[in-house]
């Protein structure tokens, strides 16, 4: 993954390559993508959380 951080018209954007061929010589950095969560674990985790603060 690679996000261009250079001020103009494509700031922001975001470019994604499969493992196989990514660019990994020009310091792209791997990641995981959520494609799903569960509400309520997340939810009971997020208040256990907050209460701990």
């Amino acid at each position: 993954m690679d996000v261009d951080t250079i001020p103009g018209i494509n700031y922001g954007r975001v470019h994604l390559w499969k493992r196989d061929q990514a660019p990994l010589q020009t310091g792209v950095k791997s990641m995981t993508i959520v494609e799903g969560v569960d509400e309520q674990k997340f939810l009971d985790r997020f208040i256990q959380n907050a209460k701990a603060l």
